[in-house]
């Protein structure tokens, strides 16, 4: 309608300007017929009759004449509306729900957020922190859109897409040398560990335990809670690196982040959704944006002198 209605003001104008529809015609690269339909379209609107027509030319009447006047502040407005609305065709107004681990809300999300924000303001976001294997249940059964997690026991009705090998780090209480430390050395008198039921437990058990490491005392948590007790009482954690540390944020005090070495010690990150649905250009550009920040982290990390030694 709104076309139809532009173009018709666009003929008539023609029309006016050129007191012919043959030559409105050949201004507009229309035909003479579509000229005299848009204008008496037009006259049907408004209920007047806005051209006397004539053998060779066309006169307007006094209701053309003031309409002619306010045709020209239309169709600019038209014009500015069309402009407005075409910088909007890329925007995303999308809601999306999405599950992830401290490993990622803590430091990779902001970032990946502010930036994300910043061109697609439109996109909400709510963010389902989680910890254990039930996020698949929740992906399975539509709560979630997707999650991020690490890669596990695969269910039926999901697909799993690598999202990044994410290094795990010794963090320990400071005073420690920031330097690589071999499994071997790792003091396990007294070791903070996932709960059996998370995947990264049965990996760092198996780290632990191929490089001959028994642990005296254990206690199963799986939150920055954890630190407290790192920092004060001598516990040592092993915890995904982009938890603990990133190129643009402060050190935490009073901890130790130590690589891991001989070998080192990386998980692989998927993402979880329903094989059943089609990921959301707005989901797709969330999780663009976190494996970005993700993978700068990694850089960084790698190019810290005590990695890179």
């Amino acid at each position: 309608m709104l076309v139809n209605v532009f173009r018709s003001i666009q003929m008539f104008i023609a029309a006016y300007e050129e007191r012919s529809f043959t030559g409105a015609a050949l201004r507009e690269n229309a035909t003479q017929p579509g000229v005299s339909q848009h204008v008496a379209s037009l006259e049907e609107h408004l209920g007047v009759k806005l051209f006397r027509r004539g053998r060779h030319d066309v006169q307007p009447t006094e209701a053309a004449t003031v309409f002619y006047r306010y045709c020209h502040d239309a169709l600019h407005a038209l014009d500015t509306a069309r402009e407005a609305v075409q910088a909007l065709r890329e925007t995303i107004d999308d809601d999306i729900t999405i599950g992830l681990t401290q490993t990622l809300t803590e430091l990779a999300f902001p970032h990946a957020f502010r930036k994300l924000s910043a061109q697609y303001p439109a996109i909400r976001m709510s963010i389902v922190e989680f910890a254990g294997p039930m996020v698949y249940q929740r992906v399975q059964s539509g709560h979630l859109d997707l999650a991020i997690a690490p890669a596990s026991t695969r269910l039926t009705g999901l697909t799993y897409t690598h999202f990044a090998t994410i290094p795990e780090v010794l963090v320990c209480a400071e005073g420690a040398p920031a330097t690589p430390i071999a499994p071997r050395d790792i003091d396990a008198a007294k070791m903070i560990l996932p709960p059996h039921t998370f995947s990264r437990r049965i990996h760092i058990e198996e780290y632990l335990g191929t490089h001959g490491v028994t642990c005296d005392q254990v206690i199963e948590m799986n939150s920055l809670a954890s630190l407290s007790l790192v920092r004060r009482d001598g516990w040592n954690v092993i915890l995904p690196l982009t938890m603990m540390w990133s190129p643009d944020d402060e050190p935490r005090a009073g901890l130790t982040i130590r690589p891991l070495a001989d070998p080192p010690l990386a998980l692989d990150w998927v993402v979880v959704e329903s094989s059943k649905k089609v990921r959301s250009r707005a989901a797709d550009l969330l999780v663009e944006a976190l494996k970005e920040r993700v993978d700068e982290v990694l850089e960084c990390w790698a190019a810290t002198p005590a990695v890179a030694a």
